[in-house]
């Protein structure tokens, strides 16, 4: 049934006016800490790249330490583009559908500065599946100015943890990331997950919310970050194996300031082998490109 609304859906906003925007979501927004490409996709990898069946989707995620579960490419395809530039201040994108062309586009306003730093951003967005015959296009315009850039990465947000219960049991929880923003929407999660919990301030705070599998002792640690260039803020939620054979859950739930108005959420899982990876892993990350 969901994936026929989806279709519906498509083909309504296809039959209305022309460059129509159509609903995406972020599903990777890396800095080059995660997302290490397979040698297939490393000679493209500047390139623009639709991932629409599993054989792609292996290849360019064969090396990253990204946790993606398996895409249902009936109902939605991933588009993935590399955004380089020195001192990168502002990325839009927006995705348009022209039901005369037969063309789905990715169209990304990218701005920077002049200066030596040399800023990247790897971008996957996913969006409903368009008929066979529709030509996937992506579009860039590129602008500079003398501004100074304001575009370093946040990651010492205030965030608290939250003591927030799940009244369902771990292994029927169907959440792996949920964003709470309002007072609707945390009544909504209450009734269908049993969040158990003292309602939190929405003019001022934003729930983050998550439910992961793994082994009987393992451990599950949130990084948040904000990113200003894409407006997005980033949780990478690192999964750590405990050494144990048994099955296991874990949730967390986190109160973040909201950073602005109008924000993007990802959530993004890394799994590791065991906690002096995870050491190891933090240390490698503080030296790569966009990071202090």
């Amino acid at each position: 049934m969901k994936k026929n609304i989806i279709i519906l859906l498509f083909f309504i906003l296809s039959s209305s006016v022309f460059g129509q925007n159509l609903d995406f979501d972020i599903v990777v927004l890396d800095t080059c800490e995660h997302f290490n490409p397979s040698p297939f996709t490393s000679a493209r990898l500047d390139s623009n790249i639709v991932i629409d069946s599993d054989s792609v989707f292996k290849e360019v995620f064969r090396w990253s330490q990204f946790t993606l579960g398996s895409p249902r490419f009936k109902e939605a395809i991933w588009l993935k583009r590399t955004i380089r530039g020195s001192c990168l201040t502002k990325i839009e994108n927006a995705v348009i559908i022209d039901s005369t062309k037969r063309t789905v586009t990715w169209n990304t306003i990218v701005e920077s500065a002049n200066c030596k730093s040399n800023d990247t951003r790897h971008i996957v967005i996913q969006v409903p599946t368009p008929p066979s015959d529709f030509e996937i296009l992506f579009d860039t315009i590129l602008s500079k100015h003398e501004l100074e850039p304001n575009n370093t990465i946040n990651d010492k947000l205030e965030v608290s943890s939250l003591q927030c219960d799940f009244e369902t049991p771990f292994r029927f929880l169907s959440i792996s990331g949920i964003v709470i923003n309002n007072d609707n929407l945390f009544t909504y999660w209450k009734k269908k997950e049993g969040i158990n919990c003292e309602k939190p301030d929405f003019s001022k705070k934003v729930m983050l919310a998550g439910s992961y599998g793994g082994d009987c002792m393992m451990r599950l640690i949130p990084h948040l970050s904000f990113d200003p260039v894409t407006n997005t803020l980033v949780l990478n939620v690192y999964n750590i194996w405990g050494g144990c054979r048994a099955g296991g859950n874990k949730s967390f739930a986190i109160l973040v300031g909201k950073p602005k108005q109008y924000f993007n959420v990802v959530f993004q899982e890394i799994q590791l082998e065991s906690w002096s990876e995870y050491k190891q892993h933090i240390n490698q990350t503080k030296k790569v490109d966009n990071k202090n």
